[in-house]
């Protein structure tokens, strides 16, 4: 931190981390959990069926998977054991440093106009323009993987838009200061001035909104916009998203003219020397005070010609860029290894999640956009796991042991998969055929069973409410955590596996953020969206039908053939088997009740009955 300031008030911490209330209690409740999962284990060992008998093998794979489901429960453990919450005071910082504040670099990232549209990209670039925050220490840098000259004209639009918005924002100190967000909210107008100035602004939003997806939807920008900024002459009919040389153009508009967790995704601060491949020392001291002018006295023109040279594709040949500075090439999760990279060199991260919310995202709202990027995702964590960015081998004796498990509960996403998959498939068959792979409610190893599925699911709703979701929110989250598990997790394993064989290449897919109005809709009545006829989606069905034929079943056994004296020895089971099935009623839904567009095609659902009947069909050994 900085050393301004005197006397007692430049003494006191910028922040304080306080431990969560009931630690204690917590690990007591571990500890009765982690024995009843022992005990669920030496039950499994000791009433392995002789060989020949009929469910020997499915009584050994429950086995395989209840030991994988009890290891990776202690790994994650280690976020549970301590946790910290931090507070800072903002007041202090202001007071003490004023206005000394350290330069910030801020970088947007694209890839794609189609998939990102255009004004939402500019959207995130005229909130982060309006940041409370010195307008000398704060550069906003676009980055457009695709060089689309439609990202470049919305930004332009943008850098004029921003002289109208930033004043309004600063003036009547609006939040949030994304202008879709801001207009999308119920404004509640009080002051006359505030009134007329509120219309006037989203007025000139709307025509730059209008403007900005008339042209996009028309795919070129026009000679009369083009012969409006010199920029434009950068693109030429040779370039491509996938080849095009470095474009750099600085808007200096509307900028200065007004005044140990992990690295995931966006929404991180990082200091530059971390960044830049330094070693953490003891005795490293920022001073913050300290003024760049190395391009104090340069043109727009050269700025831009030496950028060109920093962007370009050859810029960290034959150095330590991609390696060990900035972030790490190779993988597609590169913010998850580089965070990781930085910890080991001693830098220490700081989680912090403020009351009023610091950053607002767009997620893709149609279950295939978020199974395709759960795959992505899940793909690139085991990828790495499986490198030699393997926290508990890089990390070894450098970060941590919890450090280390912590970062496995994300990179084992994809081998959690298979595991989950035999518990969704083997119980129902097993329950169709009458054969009991659980103990009997009247046996003493039934309670080690009933406590961590009871104490398990209990914790996990308590965390849920303690995190402001509803029992709603929490029972949706375990049904996407079964569509997740039994399919894109399962799709990375087998993707990571065949690339770690050298069979196949990494591919980055962009997720797509553009969706119609009737999938909106149906997304604000909260229903799912299906809709296409994909694996994914056959395989989803298949599990939910099979789950419908094993509960069918087994209620016709106990009640039409009066064989009651079968529900002791698998009530267990059944009760699986009942959760499975009501978890997957909105998967019923798309399946037979609904008509609309987002529902199950009818090929899916054919193919889903022929393969779950078929599985009924085969024998348990």
């Amino acid at each position: 931190m900085g050393k301004e300031g005197g006397g007692e008030e430049a003494l006191l911490p910028l922040f304080e981390t306080k431990e969560a209330r009931f630690r204690g209690a917590y690990k007591v409740f571990a500890s009765t959990v982690f024995v009843g999962i022992c005990l669920i284990w030496v039950y499994r060992l000791t009433h392995i069926p002789r060989a020949g008998e009929q469910g020997r093998w499915a009584w050994i794979g429950m086995f395989m998977a209840e030991l994988w489901f009890g290891l990776y429960w202690i790994l994650t453990q280690s976020c549970r054991f301590k946790v910290v919450y931090n507070y800072p005071f903002k007041e202090r910082l202001s007071s003490r440093c004023k206005d000394k504040l350290p330069s910030i670099d801020i970088f947007v990232c694209t890839a794609d106009p189609k998939k990102e549209p255009p004004t939402m990209v500019i959207n995130t670039i005229l909130s982060v323009m309006s940041y409370n925050y010195p307008p000398e220490n704060l550069s906003i840098y676009l980055s457009d993987d695709s060089g689309s000259e439609l990202t470049f004209y919305a930004l332009l639009e943008a850098s004029s838009f921003s002289k109208h918005w930033i004043p309004f924002c600063k003036k009547f100190n609006i939040q949030p200061r994304s202008p879709s967000a801001y207009f999308a909210q119920q404004i509640d107008i009080q002051d006359i001035t505030y009134a007329q100035e509120l219309l006037a602004i989203k007025k000139l939003y709307k025509e730059m909104e209008n403007r900005i997806d008339s042209t996009v939807e028309m795919g070129e920008i026009t000679k009369e916009i083009k012969d409006q900024h010199k920029g434009f002459s950068e693109w030429n009919s040779k370039v491509t998203k996938q080849d095009h040389q470095s474009i750099v153009k600085v808007e200096l508009a509307g900028i200065d003219v007004y005044g140990a967790t992990p690295y995931c995704g966006t929404a991180c601060f990082h200091r530059r020397e971390s960044l830049c491949g330094k070693v953490y020392s003891k005795d490293y001291r920022k001073e913050w005070n300290i003024e760049d002018k190395n391009n104090t006295y340069k043109t727009i023109n050269e700025l831009e010609v030496a950028s060109k040279i920093l962007a370009s594709c050859s810029f960290e040949k034959e150095t330590q860029w991609g390696e060990k500075m900035g972030l790490i090439y190779g993988y597609s999760s590169e913010d998850f290894v580089t965070g990781l990279a930085i910890q080991c060199r001693g830098w220490k991260s700081l989680y912090y999640n403020p009351n009023r919310m610091a950053f607002l995202g767009v997620a893709p709202i149609t279950l295939n956009d978020v199974l395709m990027q759960q795959t992505r995702w899940s793909e690139a964590l085991f990828q790495i796991f499986l490198s030699k960015y393997c926290p508990f081998i890089y990390g070894h004796g450098k970060i941590k042991l919890g450090a280390q498990m912590g970062y496995c509960i994300y990179l084992l996403w994809a081998p959690c998969s298979l595991p989950t998959l035999y518990y969704v498939i083997v119980p129902p068959l097993c329950l169709l055929h009458g054969i009991s792979i659980f103990p009997q409610v009247k046996s003493r190893w039934f309670l080690p069973f009933a406590y961590v599925i009871v104490a398990r699911n209990a914790c996990s709703i308590a965390e849920a409410l303690s995190c402001g979701d509803t029992l709603k929110a929490w029972w949706n989250w375990q049904k996407m955590w079964v569509i997740r598990r039994t399919t894109t997790h399962f799709f990375a394993f087998i993707n990571t596996i065949v690339r770690q064989l050298g069979l196949s290449e990494t591919t980055f897919v962009i997720t797509g953020k553009v969706v119609t109005k009737d999938v909106s809709k149906r997304y604000e009545q909260e229903i799912v969206e299906f809709g296409s006829s994909t694996i994914t989606f056959t395989i989803i069905a298949t599990l939910a039908m099979l789950n419908f034929f094993s509960l069918i079943g087994a209620i016709k056994k106990i009640v039409l053939d009066l064989e009651f004296k079968v529900l002791d020895q698998l009530i267990l089971q059944l009760s699986l088997n009942l959760l499975l099935v009501m978890l997957n009623i909105p998967v019923y839904q798309a399946l037979f009740i609904r008509n609309d567009k987002g529902r199950i095609p009818a090929s899916i659902l054919f193919k889903s009955i022929v393969l779950a009947s078929l599985a009924c069909l085969m024998p348990i050994i």
